[in-house]
């Protein structure tokens, strides 16, 4: 019976040893990464005089820009703006999974509005056309990398102003809205250029760097669209 008693304290002694040392196993181990967040993107917008950035207009082709933008850099569909896929008819085949941006460690970017075409052709080819009454079309350009002295496109569209405009004077601290800031507007076509140079030179100071602590520039209000 001592023997049994004596196996029996030293099975319930390993048995405790053996949790205790799991415990502290789970506590040693460090927690995992967050997932990727837009509030490690910040966009800052470069002014070039193209287009009033506190306008309707500018609100739309931010929110157009930026949701693109870090969609398909970084977040994935999750960076897209609300509101974006009904403004845009969203059909995008390829979808959002490349990330690149998030592959080489990147942060913040800079956009600005390198163009405002009068004629168009679609993205995927067809023949220059004149842009329609009441619509407007942008070369949209950006720079995210340090030392690259160039910048590049990263959308060009045309969009139809139809119906109750964006909301106009969006700024704030937020990375992005809250709710729909499109209004009624929608884009007519993902389109094309042929002078990919537009966007070449960059139009503004990029010394602060691209460090996610500048925050976004505009920004958007913590309210949201009104």
């Amino acid at each position: 019976m001592r023997v049994v008693m004596r196996r029996l304290a030293v099975f319930l002694l390993l048995g405790s040893l053996l949790i205790g040392g799991c415990a502290d196993d789970e506590r040693a181990s460090p927690p995992s990464s967050p997932g990727p967040v837009p509030e490690n993107h910040p966009i800052r917008w470069l002014p070039t005089g193209l287009i009033d950035l506190a306008s309707s207009e500018g609100t739309f082709v931010r929110g157009i820009s930026e949701s693109y933008y870090v969609a398909s850099e970084f977040l994935g569909a999750a960076g897209l703006f609300p509101g974006y896929k009904a403004a845009t008819e969203e059909r995008m085949p390829w979808g959002y999974s490349p990330r690149l941006g998030a592959s080489l460690g990147l942060s913040a970017g800079y956009l600005w509005v390198g163009a405002r075409p009068d004629v168009m052709q679609m993205e995927f080819g067809g023949p220059m056309r004149s842009i329609p009454p009441g619509w407007g079309a942008v070369v949209v350009c950006y720079l995210d990398m340090p030392g690259v002295k160039r910048g590049s496109v990263v959308k060009q569209f045309a969009y139809r102003k139809e119906g109750r405009p964006p909301p106009a004077n969006q700024r704030g601290p937020r990375v992005r809205p809250e709710r729909s800031v499109f209004g009624d507007w929608t884009i007519g076509a993902w389109t094309s250029t042929e002078d990919r140079r537009v966007c070449e030179r960059i139009p503004g100071d990029v010394s602060r760097g691209f460090s996610a602590s500048l925050g976004p520039d505009p920004g958007w209000p913590a309210a949201g669209a009104e």
